[in-house]
């Protein structure tokens, strides 16, 4: 098979969406729905989740996506909703969708990750921080909604946050393994912005799974049954801005999370981070290794540091892959409560 078709259906794959006919209607009340713009004019769309029990904590949480998603990689059914999760247990609960995602308006494909550290997530935090009187926010972001918070803090720890928690975000490219050089042919042979959600509707004509296993890339299929791909493929993709592309290209060159223009490498901001920080990651997880999470970990300068690997070893129900760490068959019984006790013991009343 060349490159070129091995790039290809890999991006279908990163699309985060299976292969399906069967479609099901997400069944979620809408939380309330708060535009907010960003000190460049960028617009985003926060969804909030009141407490539904008794207040736990007078911070609130913040819940950001990954890359090609949105809100409902956290949101994608009733028994697959980490923003009601947490409601539950009575925080106050804020899932982003930021620029060009999700409810979001489109944006110009020039979007890279620092676009949304730079303005997306101080007004996402802000926007959190006047809705409700407080003056420290909790972050929590899947894969590059993880990065976001890491490059923001790499000028150095924000007075606004009060905790930290990353899920799948991978920091170390080090090292040449097959899905390395695989995502670097992908970043060099395709251009401008990736159209995740064609790809989705394109993917879904296909019978059974991507073939040589790439589906594995996103999901573990043991941790997401198909009803639940369906759903994510219908609902829970994003394009993925060419801004986005070129900086993940220039960090599987350099080998470790990098600023668009290649000159700042985020890892280098671990030893002065010094807030409560949970880095999470899933023993099956393709994408977003352990050992892609564990370098800036164990960097981490914060005396108030966990590192969680999400698998049978551990004593959860499966080995986790990627998108699976936040809306898999087992998500809410295994990942969800883990969160929020680490959570509540941090900033709880």
């Amino acid at each position: 098979m060349s490159h070129r078709w091995t790039a290809l259906l890999l991006c279908l794959a990163l699309a985060g969406c299976a292969p399906l006919r069967q479609v099901r209607t997400v069944t979620l009340a809408e939380p309330e729905r708060i535009p907010v713009t960003a000190a460049d004019g960028g617009e985003l769309v926060l969804h909030h989740y009141p407490p539904t029990a008794a207040p736990a904590s007078r911070i609130p949480v913040l819940v950001c996506h990954g890359i090609a998603s949105n809100r409902h990689t956290w949101a994608l059914g009733p028994d697959r909703d980490f923003g009601a999760h947490l409601a539950a247990a009575g925080l106050d609960t804020y899932l982003v969708d930021l620029r060009g995602h999700g409810d979001s308006p489109p944006v110009d494909p020039s979007t890279s990750v620092d676009t949304y550290v730079r303005h997306d997530l101080p007004a996402a935090v802000d926007a959190v921080r006047e809705a409700t009187g407080a003056e420290r926010v909790a972050w929590i972001g899947h894969s590059m909604g993880g990065l976001v918070l890491i490059a923001h803090l790499a000028a150095g720890d924000d007075p606004r946050l009060a905790a930290a928690v990353t899920v799948g975000s991978p920091v170390d490219w080090r090292g040449s393994d097959q899905l390395t050089r695989l995502m670097r042919v992908l970043l060099r042979v395709l251009s401008g912005p990736l159209p995740a959600r064609n790809l989705a509707a394109f993917h879904a004509q296909w019978e059974g799974e991507i073939p040589f296993g790439l589906d594995r890339v996103v999901y573990e299929p043991a941790n997401m049954e198909r009803a639940a791909l369906a759903d994510m493929m219908r609902v829970g993709v994003s394009p993925i801005q060419d801004g986005v592309r070129r900086q993940f290209a220039a960090t599987i060159e350099a080998g470790s999370f990098v600023s668009a223009d290649g000159t700042v490498d985020y890892m280098e901001a671990a030893p002065s981070i010094t807030l409560p920080f949970l880095v999470i990651a899933g023993r099956a997880d393709h994408l977003s290794p352990p050992e892609r999470t564990v370098t800036f970990f164990e960097r981490l300068g914060s005396p108030d540091k966990s590192w969680r690997v999400f698998g049978r070893d551990e004593g959860d129900a499966v080995d986790y892959g990627h998108v699976d760490l936040c809306n898999g068959d087992h998500a809410a019984e295994d990942v969800y409560p883990y969160i929020t006790d680490w959570l509540l013991e941090r900033i709880g009343d």
